[in-house]
């Protein structure tokens, strides 16, 4: 037997023993205060090997099942807490997660398997942040979707909020997957239709749906042809103004847009079927001015973009008319992008400074803590911290965000507030790549070759300072400081 390893500090006792599992992260295996002993959680690993023991869910069920339905909760619980926080320490480690997802998969899918709907959440916690950090979508993952598919289509319906990190995951990381199969490209247009439509989901689920048929739709062109009708078709709906949710017909305007990005043709067709064409637009234009996110304005210009490029012939007449708008538009989102990318990132550099700054508070904090103090008063203390910390770096950010736009009805200036959030720092955008201000010059060139009586007219209906705009986006060029990555 190895003798176990106690450091002291102050009245924290750290234990450390070979006879446990090592501790894979920033954290100890067990801690002493007061007479108590805190010990952390572990996945079955063999302290000699560090390899998980045989026998994987089943035999970590078995080994619990003598205790009541309550404390078997709680230790799954703890256990789930455990393992996500193993996962997020090893996020720069591609070596480590791997060999933890062939440990924590099984638990997933034994929790779906078993329809243990309270421990859904902490369990696609786990294979959102799994995904993301692996930027990349295993075989086993796969399964997993497959059975999360079919849970959101039976008893874990309610559950689509907490799936849809992974969903969109999958989609993002794993789109040659797609690609290659048609079956997981028809769970995720049926997941996108029954939250759409299902009676038994609200508003945010909805969105949820539009997220989906945003990376279907931004991800696999050529793809899915055949469903690009019903998504419209579905959504159209919520583009009048007595929506419920002003973000709901934000989200609906959006996917409309990237259809025209998708396929310009198949989606003006679909439009026109409805006789919606002359509506949507007469909706979308003004919306446009509200873009304050670099994804939502690329999506605005990549349509628009798709749109002039058409053989004018096969645009209908009442979208023909309304060229000038349209161009317009155009130039308004291709000046406001570089100024977006701008505040995206004095946004990362607030939220980063903001980061540094709470650590070096909460550790001054703590080195201040009355070791004989109130537990709970010291957490208190802790939580007080943190709401400090977080409307001083909220209140930052609304200022390196600048003057909000005038309201054009759509929306309450808190409900835009709302919507932002801080959406814009963490989301990667399937169009982060994509350049713009090349195509948009390819574009200029066709006009005046191809369609010079038309390109004259476009030109001539711009005002001063809309002929200004023209020449400088006309000269700028695609980069990070322009909304294009590498």
């Amino acid at each position: 037997m190895v003798p176990t390893m106690i450091n002291t500090h102050r009245s924290y006792k750290t234990i450390s023993t070979p006879n446990a599992p090592s501790a894979i992260g920033p954290y100890s295996q067990a801690v002493v205060h007061n007479g108590l002993a805190f010990v952390s959680g572990c996945i079955p690993f063999d302290p000699q090997t560090m390899q998980c023991v045989d026998g994987g869910v089943d035999g970590v069920h078995a080994f619990n099942m003598d205790q009541g339905e309550e404390d078997k909760y709680f230790a799954a619980m703890g256990c789930l807490s455990t393992m996500y926080q193993m996962v997020t320490t090893a996020d720069s480690r591609p070596d480590i997660l791997a060999e933890l997802e062939k440990v924590l998969l099984p638990v997933v899918a034994f929790t779906i398997q078993s329809e243990t709907l309270d421990l859904y959440d902490d369990c696609f916690q786990l294979t959102d942040v799994l995904t993301y950090y692996q930027k990349s979508v295993s075989p086993a993952m796969w399964d997993i979707f497959t059975l999360m598919y079919k849970s959101f289509k039976s008893s874990g319906i309610d559950y689509l909020s907490e799936m849809i990190g992974t969903f969109d995951n999958c989609a993002s990381y794993g789109t040659e997957m797609l690609r290659q199969h048609a079956e997981y490209r028809h769970m995720l247009i049926d997941i996108f239709h029954t939250a759409i439509s299902s009676d038994q989901l609200v508003s945010s689920d909805r969105i949820a749906a539009c997220q989906i048929a945003e990376v279907i739709l931004l991800l696999l062109r050529g793809y899915v042809d055949d469903a690009v009708p019903g998504i419209l078709t579905a959504l159209l709906p919520f583009l009048d103004k007595s929506t419920e949710s002003h973000l709901l017909r934000k989200w609906a305007a959006l996917i409309v847009l990237e259809s025209m990005y998708y396929n310009p043709t198949l989606s003006l067709s679909i439009l026109e079927s409805h006789g919606a064409t002359q509506a949507f637009f007469a909706t979308v234009l003004p919306m446009l001015t509200k873009c304050r996110r670099v994804h939502e304005c690329k999506v605005a210009i990549v349509a628009l973009l798709s749109l002039l490029a058409m053989d004018p012939q096969s645009v209908p007449a009442a979208l023909r008319n309304g060229y000038p708008h349209l161009f317009g538009a155009l130039l308004t989102q291709l000046k406001a992008l570089p100024k977006l990318v701008a505040q995206r990132k004095e946004l990362h550099k607030v939220f980063d400074e903001g980061l540094d700054d709470l650590d070096d508070d909460v550790n001054a904090a703590l080195d201040e803590f009355d070791d004989d103090a109130d537990v709970q008063e010291d957490d208190n203390d802790y939580l007080q911290l943190l709401a400090e910390e977080a409307n001083r770096v909220r209140a930052q950010v609304h200022i390196a965000d600048g003057d909000a736009p005038a309201d054009d009805g759509i929306g309450s200036a808190d409900d835009l507030e709302d919507d932002f959030d801080d959406d814009d720092l963490v989301y990667e955008s399937p169009l982060e790549s994509v350049p713009v201000y090349e195509p948009f010059r390819a574009v200029i060139r066709q006009l005046q070759t191809q369609q010079a009586d038309l390109f004259q007219s476009l030109t001539a209906s711009l005002n001063e300072q809309q002929q200004q705009d023209l020449q400088q986006v006309y000269d700028l060029q695609d980069s990070e400081d322009t909304g294009t990555s590498a």
